[in-house]
């Protein structure tokens, strides 16, 4: 593995340092999923995250580095209503995010996310 002397630093505002491309795992930005199978196996590290432009997914390496080991994740945000997180909605996920809006469908109100003990109504942010 080759050793720099020095940081990376873009030689103006207008160029990056490092293309995504070059890096072994970590989040990559991909046309679509055919790209997201062309990255080298020896670039790939399990719980590297992909987004496929085409299609607006985002994908994950899970349990291994092959192209089966692609998993979609999906963001779930569950429908609260008009609950205050302090007056006694119950945290199943660590993580989770949770909203208030001013009716189904309409206006967004708040945003919560819960960092606390799962079970629990303690531990919103």
């Amino acid at each position: 593995m080759p050793v720099t002397p020095s940081p990376f630093v873009p030689s103006s505002i207008d160029f990056p340092a490092l293309q995504d491309t070059y890096l072994g795992g970590g989040w990559r930005v991909v046309t679509n999923t055919t790209a997201r199978d062309a990255i080298p196996v020896s670039r790939r590290v399990e719980g590297m995250r992909v987004y496929s432009v085409e299609d607006g997914t985002e994908y994950a390496l899970s349990g291994g580095v092959g192209d089966g080991n692609w998993v979609e994740i999906t963001r779930d945000i569950p429908y609260i209503g008009y609950a205050d997180p302090n007056i006694g909605i119950v945290g199943d996920v660590v993580g989770r995010i949770y909203v208030q809006l001013a009716a189904p469908g309409g206006p967004l109100v708040r945003l919560w996310i819960f960092a606390g003990t799962p079970g629990f109504t303690t531990g919103w942010i």
